[in-house]
């Protein structure tokens, strides 16, 4: 296989990038979580990002893709710092932006499965994770409704 145009790398170190990100917001959200079930969930939502990020990771380098993922501090602000400075840090308020950021990841899969010729196991990981994120999501929403 020839590696990955530049373009389509550029596309999915981004996604490499929000999924990093995603993962550190989950955990500040564990951190801030006052429900025990709830910093559970977000700490378990925080390592299945890292696990995403590795695998996604190993595929690009397996695929000759450069890894360029943004360390600058400024720009690393996580979701869960955002939401912080907008609300206090209820779990109600964390689990209505953790559905946020679900729906959104998930459109960023939706693009990239949907408008780039992936390789199939590069496809294949993208669709678990996606298949990961929406169930994912579903048990959050219905946290929401706890409270």
């Amino acid at each position: 296989m020839a590696p990955y145009p530049p373009e389509i790398g550029k596309r999915l170190s981004v996604l490499l990038q929000r999924i990093r990100e995603d993962g550190k917001g989950f955990g500040r959200a564990a951190d801030n979580a006052k429900h025990p079930g709830l910093k559970d969930l977000f700490d378990e939502k925080s390592h299945q990002r890292t696990e995403f990020y590795q695998i996604l990771k190993r595929e690009l380098l397996d695929n000759g893709l450069p890894i360029s993922v943004e360390t600058d501090k400024d720009k690393g602000r996580t979701w869960m710092d955002i939401k912080a400075l907008f609300s206090t840090d209820s779990d109600e308020a964390m689990l209505r932006e953790a559905v946020s950021v679900e729906n959104s990841a998930m459109g960023e899969y939706d693009k990239l499965l949907s408008e780039i010729d992936l390789y199939s196991t590069t496809r294949e990981i993208l669709r678990s994770q996606r298949a990961m994120i929406s169930n994912d999501k579903d048990t959050l929403k219905a946290m929401a409704g706890m409270f």
